[in-house]
């Protein structure tokens, strides 16, 4: 079955991690594609544990995440 699934391109680039987590759950979705820098910045500073939790805080479930990769880019890149 087909979820709606909350995006960062979609929701606003300019919201911060926890609000955007925030605002998703607000709006009833229940999966959330991540921001890859989002998650790394988060975990960094506050652990891989801490950011799971944020995530049941609002009841979200971890769907995709976008990686700072260009897949189109030749092998040597």
């Amino acid at each position: 079955m087909m979820q709606p699934c909350l995006n960062p391109s979609t929701a606003g680039r300019s919201l911060e991690f926890d609000e955007y987590l925030s605002l998703g759950h607000q709006a009833g979705f229940k999966t959330a594609d991540l921001d890859a820098g989002a998650v790394h910045t988060r975990v960094e500073a506050r652990g891989l544990e801490a950011v799971k939790e944020l995530l049941a805080q609002h009841a979200i479930t971890w769907a995709a995440m976008g990686l700072p990769v260009n897949l189109n880019a030749d092998e040597s890149e």
